[in-house]
């Protein structure tokens, strides 16, 4: 099954919620720091994601569950290594098509060079919800 990313505007989106990026304050100055932040949609509430570089997308694929769905943030970083988003969406229930996807590519075209991954939603309802949250505000990666 090929993946179909939703419709989007990736200028106006990384526009709208671009974001500081830091480790979670717990894993601060860990070996795991880097694999690990936070995003923070407009309800306040902080949701927790793994990071993967972009280009790497076997590891990430493999580390995808078979079945079910995931949260995911394309981003990209500036010179001064600020975390700007390209996509947020909800994926399933076949991760695996995703990583595997063309959409990566214009990603990387795009700059993108971090995927981050939330996989703490139990259902797609879960996963929209928190997908719409994090697109209202704009959420700040810490």
């Amino acid at each position: 099954m090929a993946y179909q990313p939703a419709a989007w505007d990736g200028d106006d989106l990384a526009a709208t919620l671009a974001g500081s990026d830091a480790p979670l304050l717990g894993l601060a100055g860990s070996s795991v720091a880097d694999r690990f932040r936070s995003w923070t949609g407009r309800s306040g509430k902080r949701y927790v994601f793994s990071v993967f570089r972009l280009d790497d997308t076997a590891r990430f694929a493999d580390w995808l569950p078979t079945d079910g769905g995931a949260v995911v943030i394309a981003a990209r970083r500036d010179a001064a290594s600020t975390l700007t988003s390209l996509l947020i969406e909800s994926i399933g229930p076949c991760p695996q098509a995703f990583a595997r996807s063309e959409h990566i590519r214009a990603l990387l075209s795009k700059g993108g060079c971090e995927i981050h991954v939330h996989l703490l939603a139990s259902n797609a309802t879960e996963r929209q919800a928190i997908v719409d949250d994090l697109r209202r505000g704009a959420p700040q990666a810490r």
